[in-house]
């Protein structure tokens, strides 16, 4: 936060966005080319991508004292908005940590209520063989996934 007095807040966004987009797209290429996430490796990445969307948010929160209209209480607040900021992978990232602390339950209702849409399907799939044991819920909702994709 320190470039924020000196660069433009278009400049200082679009720099930080960029940053931002790269430790995200590295983080999201070593977890979605995983073969196998243990569940205590999940909760490990889970954790990590929270801290680091949370501190992503902090980069774009507004200056307290109030001249940019922002309020303390949105300090470090995830929002859609900081989100975009964030560039192109800020939206998988945030849907991918989420994934992290999701039963396939969870998953398959996120499925219908565009949590995942950010992640194509085949990411998905892979990010469930890779975190859950081979069960029939697993191959129905690999199935469900792939109608989807159709």
């Amino acid at each position: 936060q320190a470039w924020r007095p000196v660069l433009s807040h278009d400049i200082y966004a679009r720099a930080m966005g960029n940053l931002v987009d790269t430790i995200f797209s590295l983080y999201l290429d070593q977890v979605l080319s995983a073969y196998d996430i243990s569940e205590p490796a999940g909760n490990f990445i889970g954790a990590l991508f929270r801290n680091a969307t949370r501190s992503m948010s902090e980069l774009f929160d507004e200056d307290v004292t109030g001249s940019a209209g922002a309020s303390a209480s949105s300090a470090g607040e995830l929002t859609a908005t900081k989100i975009a900021r964030a560039g192109s992978y800020g939206e998988k990232f945030d849907a991918v940590g989420k994934f992290m602390f999701m039963s396939l339950t969870d998953i398959n209702a996120g499925l219908g209520d565009g949590t995942f849409k950010s992640v194509t399907g085949q990411e998905l799939s892979k990010l469930i063989v890779a975190a859950f044991d081979d069960s029939q819920k697993r191959a129905d909702t690999l199935r469900l996934l792939s109608a989807a994709d159709k």
